[in-house]
């Protein structure tokens, strides 16, 4: 549920969940968004006071996100000369009748005709994507000799809460289309985690030796 709380400096928007619980919480996300979670019979009015006397330490922090590369993209308007971080590289916004990727030049050309700029450089982006963690895919079921099942099958998605997901069960590993932001090692490390996943189905101390052996030895080799 999406609120507004009447702060001392205007408005701030938050998103409110409810759930089984007594207490209030709440979150800035890495995009800024204030997040609260509270109980059920929680009052409104009580949220929202909640979120006011928070009011000086959600601009803090949203001030210090404004560098952030997660920040910078979520918060993108795609207005002529923004930045825009593609696998961590900055790229210059600029207008044209087609949205595509320059990456010679680091500019990331979107089309202006459109209503939902947004959602149209998402579909490029995904494209993206789709190349690189397919790549990534190959390499690491190339690498990972402790892995002896079939090539799993590749989807992405965009996702907030968490960078892969692996259904070890259903041969899927599902990539966050959000790791395009970061330079490619950081999606190689998802990778190499979900496949891991396949192996050692939870975070045990075997799976974290095992990921830790191909991460470090990449790093190592300057990947």
């Amino acid at each position: 549920m999406e609120r507004t709380a009447k702060g001392k400096n205007g408005l701030i928007p938050y998103k409110l969940t409810r759930r089984q619980m007594k207490s209030i919480i709440l979150k800035i996300e890495q995009d800024g968004t204030v997040a609260v979670s509270a109980g059920k019979a929680v009052p409104y009015r009580e949220i929202d006071d909640i979120v006011i006397s928070c009011e000086d330490r959600i601009n803090k922090r949203r001030e210090e996100l404004k560098s952030n590369i997660y920040y910078i993209n979520e918060n993108c308007k795609f207005y002529e000369g923004d930045i825009f971080y593609i696998w961590g590289e900055k790229y210059i916004i600029k207008a044209s009748d087609k949205t595509k990727i320059d990456k010679e030049n680091r500019i990331l050309y979107v089309n202006k005709n459109l209503k939902n700029i947004k959602s149209n450089v998402e579909s490029c982006i995904k494209r993206e994507c789709k190349i690189v963690f397919e790549n990534l895919s190959k390499k690491v079921y190339n690498t990972l000799t402790e892995y002896k099942g079939d090539k799993p099958e590749i989807l992405i998605k965009k996702m907030k809460s968490c960078w892969g997901i692996c259904y070890y069960e259903k041969g899927k590993i599902i990539l966050n289309s959000r790791l395009s932001y970061y330079p490619k090692s950081k999606a190689q490390d998802t990778v190499y985690h979900e496949y891991v996943h396949f192996i050692h189905h939870n975070h045990s101390k075997e799976f974290y030796q095992l990921l830790n052996k191909y991460v470090n030895s990449e790093k190592d080799r300057g990947m």
